[in-house]
């Protein structure tokens, strides 16, 4: 044995391990003993800040529990020379171990680093490794070089094993670091999808306000486009573009467009989008071309001069309205595409808004259309045409209107019109006999043979294209001659004329009360007045039929070449014209197939719809059964009402007719009171016919609250019940009409329709109200 003494001397002076972290403070340098090899090893701490787990001081000053129930507690590193972390101290107070332990009793305890002897194998759960492993809060030491130490010396580097305790507190800091994570994670992508939800919302508030602020435009735009006003319809032009395309930016946004794609919001974020892109495509392409044409097709420059109506340009014009029209229908089948039952209330409502719009709009530009389509030919573009142009008398109520009772011949040769032969439809025309042969069974039961052997009857039935071609061909079997068609007016219409025209004077009669006068001046505020109840004042007798017939023909071409001279407001002979089309007080037949079928497209053509799809059709009209001219005294109101529905699906309807007879109860002029046929003089006998839907009938009906009968019978494939009604003056009555629609094809149950009620032009305005119902659901 060599003595070791020396070598122990050596090394406690000579053997460093190096602190790298310590470098620049006392050296950095950490002596270690070589009692640390010879005897075992002992902890070595440095200082707090040497630490590289510095996350918790705490974590590191924790007093632990050995397994065999003693308490481990940190305490200064001192090395052999006497100094320790804290300062230096007496060489006789080396670290020792406490009494009551020794070195196998440390080397048991958890946090005590394992010390194997040369040529001890290692255990399992060690690692070996060619450098000295790092301890947790120690700092590396510097490998001592081959050969420095005896073999007896030389001692495998400690293997630090980590506490379950302290393991456990490094997973759990580890999972909140998780957690934390996760937290903040979540909240940023929750902060963004509140954010983005936001700025869409923003978006379709954008677009939804845009496209309130341009709603009301489209109706405006319509009304200046009829009006011809180019410079109004220009301004609000560009108010609608702009609204328009801001509504349509804004849903143009690729947070707004990827949101569409969501369940639920989606389908009404596509709505709107739906609704934004075709307002924007009418706005930027429709209205403007609109307005072009509005501009083209100014009053002033279609309106007759000198007896001419300029027809060159309207065929253009029909090209182009007929271009815009398809681009009003395909925006219409756009929105028909949209599945209202996916989008929210509000939603559907402004869809359905705009749709409504648009069939006002397809409206204006198809009849735009087909009016400069037809106006050239039927004007005698391709050749000379005759029409029979016929006055509505009013005074005696028919279902077109009123009694045909005054005629003339219009003659159209390339644009240029005229008035040949006219005079009094009873005495000119009169009756035939034997009746016209081949009308419709259902025609001559309902109404009798009369239909079709009176000229002035022929319009019993309300289906005007029938009632025309029955009355040409009354004209011909009488005069030999053929026409190619039938117009029809009534003193209202030559009221809106005078309006726009201006007053025209007509000759007297010795049999008139102003005898003295040479002239009666006709204009717009005494027209209906003086065509329907003065002239049988002042041609009272029965010696004054002829002139009264003069007369009243004489008033109706008075008003048309007042007409065809030109000059006035056309604005609001348009206007006039147009209002009185609407209200059916002008009718247009055409013997032409081709061009019938344009016509009755329009209102001018009084057809009843074959088929009523939709939206149905209900009739109330009116024919006098007495003879007399008492229906100038006649007030009817009408109300159509939903029911309930049937289980089957139909839905039941009420339609409502009020009636007043205002007619004194003495001085009228016997002509007035007519042939009073069956009732007292001054009782006024009507017919009211009622017509039912398309696909639907009529159950019965009430007379002031009591059921009453009615004639049943057919009126052009549909239902139809007359009931007849005897007032006195003074009286007024109501009828009810219990009718009902079958279930409506095509129809979303659930979803308002609102079906339509025609009826006989009086005197006064139309009064008709209509209540729209929701689709019947029929039962399961």
């Amino acid at each position: 044995m060599w003595n070791t003494v020396p070598f122990v001397e050596f090394m406690s002076q000579r053997v460093v391990r190096r602190n790298p972290g310590d470098d620049a403070a006392a050296g950095g340098a950490t002596v270690v003993s070589a009692t640390h090899f010879l005897e075992g090893p002992t902890t070595v701490m440095s200082e707090a800040g040497d630490r590289p787990d510095a996350e918790s001081e705490e974590d590191d000053h924790q007093t632990e529990v050995d397994p065999s129930g003693a308490e481990s507690v940190d305490s200064p590193v001192t090395d052999t020379v006497g100094h320790t972390a804290e300062g230096p101290v007496t060489a006789e107070t080396p670290a020792e171990t406490p009494a009551d332990e020794t070195p196998a009793d440390l080397a048991t305890a958890d946090e005590t680093p394992a010390v194997r002897t040369p040529g001890e194998e290692p255990s399992t759960d060690e690692t070996l490794t060619d450098e000295t492993p790092e301890v947790a809060g120690l700092p590396s030491a510097v490998p001592v070089a081959p050969g420095a130490l005896p073999d007896e010396a030389k001692v495998l580097p400690p293997v630090i094993r980590e506490s379950p305790a302290r393991r456990a507190r490094r997973q759990k800091r580890a999972r909140q670091r998780v957690r934390r994570r996760i937290r903040a994670s979540l909240l940023v992508v929750g902060g963004c999808l509140i954010l983005a939800g936001a700025w869409v919302g923003f978006r379709t508030y954008q677009a939804y306000d845009a496209l309130r602020d341009s709603a009301g435009l489209v109706a405006t735009l319509q009304t200046q486009i009829s009006d011809a006003d180019r410079r109004a319809a220009t301004t609000t032009l560009d108010k609608l573009q702009q609204h328009t395309g801001d509504a349509a930016g804004a849903v143009r946004d690729p947070l707004f467009r990827l949101a569409s794609t969501l369940p639920w919001v989606g389908p009404n974020l596509d709505a709107i989008s739906e609704i934004a892109r075709t307002s924007d495509e009418l706005a930027a392409t429709v209205m403007p071309d609109l307005v072009n044409v509005a501009d083209r097709l100014d009053p002033a420059d279609f309106a007759p001069r000198n007896g001419v109506v300029d027809i060159s340009g309207l065929r253009q014009v029909a090209a182009d309205l007929q271009s815009t029209t398809v681009r009003v229908d395909a925006a219409r089948v756009r929105l028909a595409s949209i599945d209202r039952s996916a989008v929210t209330e509000s939603v559907s409502a402004a869809t359905v808004r705009l749709w409504s719009e648009l069939d006002s709009l397809s409206a204006l530009t198809t009849t735009g259309t087909r009016a400069a389509t037809l106006a050239p030919a039927m004007l005698g573009a391709d050749g000379p045409r005759t029409y029979l142009l016929v006055s509505q008398n009013l005074a005696e109520p028919r279902a077109t209107g009123g009694l045909f009772g005054s005629f003339a011949l219009l003659q159209a040769d390339n644009g240029r019109i005229t008035l040949g032969d006219n005079g009094s439809v009873s005495r000119k025309i009169g009756v035939i006999d034997p009746p016209l042969t081949g009308l419709p069974t259902e025609l001559t039961d309902l109404y009798s043979e009369r239909i079709g052997s009176y000229a002035v009857d022929a319009n019993f039935t309300p289906d005007f294209p029938t009632a025309a071609s029955i009355f040409s061909r009354i004209y011909t079997e009488k005069t030999g001659n053929t026409v190619n068609g039938v117009i029809v007016v009534d003193p209202v219409v030559l009221s809106n004329v005078l309006a726009a025209t201006g007053s025209v004077e007509l000759p007297n009669s010795a049999a008139a009360p102003d005898a003295d006068k040479k002239t009666v001046t006709l204009k717009a505020a005494n027209a209906t007045k003086l065509l329907l109840s003065d002239v049988y004042r002042i041609f009272d007798k029965d010696t004054d039929a002829v002139a009264r017939d003069e007369f009243l023909s004489e008033a109706t071409s008075a008003v048309f070449q007042r007409l065809m001279a030109g000059g006035g407001d056309t604005t609001k002979l348009v206007n006039g014209m147009l209002r009185s089309a609407q209200e059916h007080r002008i009718l247009v037949w055409s013997s032409d197939q081709a061009e019938q079928a344009e016509i009755e497209q329009t209102p001018l053509s009084g057809r009843l719809p074959v088929a009523d799809g939709t939206n149905p059709v209900f009739g109330l009209y009116f024919n006098d059964g007495t003879g007399a001219k008492l229906g100038y005294y006649l007030n009817s109101t009408a109300n159509l009402t939903p029911g309930t529905c049937r289980a089957d699906g139909r839905q039941e309807w009420l339609l409502k007719v009020d009636l007043k007879y205002s007619a004194p109860a003495s001085g009228l002029p016997k002509y007035v009171l007519g042939l009073a046929a069956g009732v007292k003089p001054y009782v006024l006998r009507t017919n009211v016919t009622a017509v039912g839907p398309s696909s639907g009938g009529i159950s019965g009906v009430d007379r002031d609250g009591i059921p009453t009968w009615m004639q049943s019978g057919v009126e052009s494939a549909r239902a139809a019940g007359i009931v007849t009604v005897d007032l006195s003056p003074g009286q007024s009555t109501e009828l009810i009409f219990r009718m009902y629609t079958d279930p409506i094809v095509g129809a979303t149950p659930g979803t308002f329709f609102g079906p339509e009620v025609r009826m006989s032009p009086g005197v006064g305005k139309p009064d008709v109200t209509v209540t729209k119902a929701l689709v019947c659901q029929p039962a399961t």
